[in-house]
């Protein structure tokens, strides 16, 4: 055992110790054994080197830890670097300036992101004096805008921003008018650049490698950020001039960003279908750059309506979750906030279950706090609240105050100048919930109150839904129905106008994405309908917006239209139908988990909400009400005998399912009707083929999905209780458990043992003692959820069901032997035709091929023609080679036989190379011709007569004495030919007669 005294020693041995043996190149995990040891003996270290060297490894370490975000660890690192510097530090930050710098960076960062805002602040007050670089300074003031936007303080951010900027030679404009004429500027230089160039030709620009550029480039981005929150004119002249360096300087990692904020710009002054372009831009051009930091902003920025204006809401949930896991790993806390905001934002618009909502927030609300995000807090505590609100945990139906929310205090700490974002989020929430409460001209009063940070909310998909409400509340009291509304306009062609504008922009919303906007459209469209007083119109209107809703996964849009229905139904007289969609909408509103809105509903129409068996009517009372007659159907579930069902809806359910046929659509009807009648959360339903269960349809209520098909086998269905379904299967008797795990008849079963279910509920479906199927239902989150009366329901709608499979099973029977035939006839007739259609091929082909057989031959015989021909001239060419000696003497050669034709062929090679070379001799050697008959030498004669024409004298040579013989025998006339024995001396004389002799003798001299 050590004793405390020897232990800093102790340390310090071994750390020296171990820092011998490393040769000073450690692994990590050396590195900080060594650090750890070292700064244990460290008080016992006296000599300034090795201090000094110390420090560098806490600054090494430290730096290693923050990458491993051990924010806290690294943090610890960097004090101790900082302390063994010591009364040397001011010494230290002139001789060892880069050291210096790096612990105090390092550590401003790390404090910040522990939470120790007040630390970092004072660090970077002091590392900022002592930094002389101006890229160091100007890091320093970036990394101070971050401190001070995640305090909420962001005129401070802004002005931290200037000064950096000021590093680089960029002043700040003066006032508010030299930054409009600034941002214009910016703006207009930007538009002139992409004026020639698409948004898609920026993909292949060149990299910015210009430092200082791309420390402007960061310190603009975070600069935009607290513009964003609290002054339009500075968020758009940052992000313009970012995008600026961008086009003129080439892009870095960040200008993905930049170009997504340039969208949001732009959106800003109603180019919606550009800005978009420019979000696919910033999204692509971030898939080339390997940087998770700016890919959480990117992916925040694409769960904005920069993109969610154009694609189905939920597609954004995984970009914003993906960006808060991207975020906390690259330390980017300002990133993870703004993408927690915008989950929050859309899941709320996308009527995420309630519960669900709060359990989420509470753990983005923890991380928030560890953080010291103050407003970030402040945005999921009203999400949070909005939740607590419609399940009746606050104060009022429209209060988000409770014992631990002060929602006074709330709305005095709103009326700060930087609250706008947090005042624009606050007072939506209120305009929903005004709305759905029923009191329109509430609405418009926070609607009023929230028109000021409109410019605060661009991007936010939550602004949508304010433009949604208002518009609704301004319709609901008629065009000019909203004068005198407390806190409004009091002017009706003021809200007459307002309509009209919000109208206007959801129509175009719902041009470019009509999943999230068509069925907002049609409320607004039927309230106005209705004010204007066409309730049929508006029926109309209120159905389609029921059904688009339902189709999209809005269920307390689903909730508030069938609402508006029924309401309508009752003012026109109608309380039967009035009643059954009061049903459908207190039934959605639970699914949505706005229970003290369904119990609202309730109270509000109790004289004719019929509620489901086993509901508590308000008072108390089960029983139905008077104005509607109803019946009593008595089945038999074990023991127990039903009670009064609601026969309106009931009935209305059966006609549904026996108004389907086809198989797919009765099983998809089958499971919306049983799941929602039965307040179940999901739902299989089985049917038997060849002797074995088969999945044929499962449903899920959050999202509303119902899956048809294919067929799968039970066994391979994972998510059921498989011993429950056999136990249905082989008994017919259904199984209602109240808390699935504790029920020790299928405690055993592998999925409940994994999965530990609540309520669950499994019937057979029969038809004339027939098992046509076995139905599954869960509800996960509460135990007896399925109810006695519940369960009666469920056994009347399963027997219509099975009456409605089994002939769907037959009319695909005999829609199947239809087919069959209709195949095989069609099968017989496609055999016939493609075999008439062979045989004419085959005709078709004989004939070609003849043809084309007979069209070879005659292209042969040219060919051959052709052949011969060439052969010919060749040959002619050979048996009369005319060769020039000089430039006007020229000798034809003749060897073999003399016909007529070669005859012909010697005077006319002759004569045309005697013209061509104006020749004056021309020498025809016979010494080859084998024998010379009367006409070879009169052809000759001939020859020599034409040639002196043209001006030359023909030479004979190679005279041979049988030659000679026969030349006199047959009396021929030489007479103007000059004979010469020899080639040779026919070439002598025809140099001396040309004269050629005496230039040829000149030249060789």
């Amino acid at each position: 055992m050590v004793e405390d005294g020897h232990k800093q020693e102790v340390h310090l041995t071994i750390g020296r110790l171990l820092r011998g043996e490393s040769g000073g190149s450690s692994r990590d995990e050396a590195l900080f054994t060594i650090t750890e040891h070292l700064n244990r003996g460290a008080m016992l270290i006296t000599d300034r080197a090795e201090r000094r060297a110390l420090a560098e490894m806490n600054l090494t370490v430290g730096r290693r830890a923050k990458a491993a975000i051990a924010y806290q660890t690294a943090a610890d690192y960097l004090r101790a670097g900082i302390a063994l510097l010591g009364d040397a530090l001011d010494a230290s930050w002139a001789d060892d300036y880069a050291l210096c710098y790096g612990l105090h960076a390092e550590l401003c960062e790390c404090a910040f992101l522990t939470g120790d805002l007040a630390e970092a602040e004072a660090l970077f007050g002091t590392a900022i004096a002592r930094a002389h670089a101006p890229a160091d300074q100007a890091h320093l003031h970036d990394m101070r805008m971050v401190l001070y936007t995640t305090a909420g303080k962001y005129r401070e951010t802004l002005d931290a921003g200037w000064t950096a900027l000021a590093l680089f030679g960029l002043e700040a404009p003066t006032g508010a008018g030299g930054r409009a004429a600034r941002m214009e500027a910016e703006l207009a230089r930007a538009q002139a650049t992409l004026a020639e160039r698409t948004p898609e030709a920026l993909l292949d620009a060149p990299g910015l490698v210009d430092p200082e550029r791309r420390l402007e480039m960061k310190i603009l981005i975070d600069m935009s950020l607290a513009g964003y929150f609290v002054d339009p004119v500075q968020f758009a002249l940052a992000v313009a001039r970012a995008v600026n360096i961008s086009l003129e300087h080439g892009h870095m990692d960040l200008s993905a960003y930049a170009y997504m904020l340039y969208g949001l710009v732009l959106q800003a002054s109603g180019k919606l279908r550009e800005a978009h372009r420019f979000g696919e831009l910033g999204l692509a051009l971030c898939a080339r750059w390997n940087s998770p930091r700016v890919e959480a902003k990117v992916l925040c920025s694409a769960a904005s309506t920069l993109m969610t204006l154009f694609e189905p809401l939920r597609a954004s949930l995984p970009r914003a979750a993906r960006g808060m896991k991207l975020a906390l790993e690259s330390g980017d806390t300002l990133s993870f906030s703004y993408c927690a905001y915008m989950k929050l934002f859309n899941k709320a618009a996308a009527g995420e279950e309630l519960r669900a909502l709060r359990a989420g927030l509470t753990e983005v609300r923890a991380r928030l706090v560890s953080l010291k995000n103050a407003p970030g807090i402040e945005v999921v505590e009203l999400g949070m609240q909005f939740a607590a609100c419609l399940m009746g945990e606050t104060r009022a139906r429209t209060s988000l105050g409770d014992a631990t929310f002060d929602e006074d205090a709330l709305e005095a700490r709103l009326e700060q100048a930087d609250a706008s974002f947090n005042a624009g989020w606050y007072y939506t929430l209120k305009v929903q919930l005004a709305v759905l409460y029923g009191d329109p001209r509430g609405a418009l009063a926070s609607a009023v109150r929230a028109e000021p940070f409109c410019t605060a909310l661009a991007g936010c998909f939550f602004l949508t839904d304010l433009i949604f409400y208002a518009s609704l509340a301004r319709a609901t009291l008629g065009a000019d129905g909203a004068d005198g509304a407390d806190g409004a306009d009091g002017a009706g062609g003021a809200d007459a106008e307002a309509l009209a504008q919000g109208r206007a922009q959801l129509a175009a919303w719902t041009e470019s994405c009509p999943e999230s906007f068509l069925h907002k459209k049609l409320l607004v469209d039927a309230a106005l309908a209705r004010a204007s007083g066409d309730p049929i119109a508006a029926m109309g209107l209120l159905d389609q917006a029921i059904e688009a809703a339902r189709r999209h996964g809005f269920v307390h849009h689903q909730a508030f239209a069938s609402e508006m229905l029924a309401e309508l139904h009752l003012a026109e007289g109608r309380p039967h139908a009035a009643s059954l969609h009061l049903s459908e909408a207190h039934g959605a509103y639970l699914r949505w988990g706005a229970t003290a809105k369904a119990e609202h509903l309730a109270e509000t129409y109790a004289e004719i909400f019929v509620p489901w068996p086993g509901m508590q009517r308000p008072g108390g009372s089960a029983e139905a009400s008077p104005a509607l007659p109803s019946s009593t159907v008595t089945t038999t579930t074990g023991d127990t005998k039903s009670s009064a069902l609601d026969m309106v809806a009931l009935l209305r359910a059966a006609q549904a399912i026996a108004s389907e046929i086809v198989l797919e659509k009765v099983l998809d009807r089958i499971m919306r009707l049983v799941v929602e009648n039965a307040g179940a959360q999901r739902g299989f339903l089985f049917l038997p083929r060849e002797g074995k269960l088969m999945t044929s349809t499962s449903m899920t209520v959050q999202p509303d999905t119902v899956t048809v098909g294919p067929p799968v086998p039970l066994e391979e269905t994972r998510d059921v209780a498989h011993t429950v379904v056999h136990y249905v299967e082989r008994t017919r008797d259904p199984v209602v458990l109240a808390d699935a795990h504790r029920d020790t008849r299928f405690a055993g079963d592998p999925y409940i043992l994994a999965r530990r279910p609540r309520s669950l509920l499994c019937l057979a479906l029969t038809h004339q003692g027939k098992l046509t199927g076995v139905l599954y239902l869960e509800h996960n989150d509460a135990a007896d959820a399925f109810t006695p009366a519940r369960l009666e329901i469920c056994h009347v709608l399963c027997s219509q069901a099975a009456i409605a499979v089994e002939n769907a099973l037959l009319v695909a029977r005999v829609q199947a032997s239809t087919t069959a035939l209709q195949r095989l006839n069609g099968e017989l007739e496609a055999q016939i035709a493609l075999r008439t259609e062979e045989l004419r091929e085959t005709n078709d082909h004989l004939t070609r091929e003849l043809g084309e057989r007979a069209r070879a031959e005659i292209e042969r015989a040219r060919l051959q023609e052709e052949v011969i021909q060439v052969q010919h001239e060749r040959l002619s060419e050979m048996s009369t080679p005319l060769i020039p000696i000089t430039d006007r003497i020229m000798v034809m050669p003749l060897i073999g036989t003399m016909d007529a034709a070669r005859v012909n062929q010697v005077l006319e090679t002759a004569l045309e190379g005697a013209q061509s070379r104006a020749a004056s001799v021309v020498i025809i050697d016979i010494t080859g011709v084998r024998r010379v008959d009367s006409h070879v030498a009169s052809s000759l004669i001939k020859t020599a007569a034409a040639l002196r024409l043209l001006g030359a004298q023909v030479v004979l040579t190679g005279m041979r004495p049988e030659v000679a013989h026969t030349i006199v025998s047959l009396n021929i006339d030489l007479k103007g030919i000059v004979t010469v024995g020899t080639l040779q001396s026919g070439i002598l004389h025809a140099l001396r007669h040309s004269g050629e002799a005496g230039r040829i003798r000149s030249a060789l001299a």
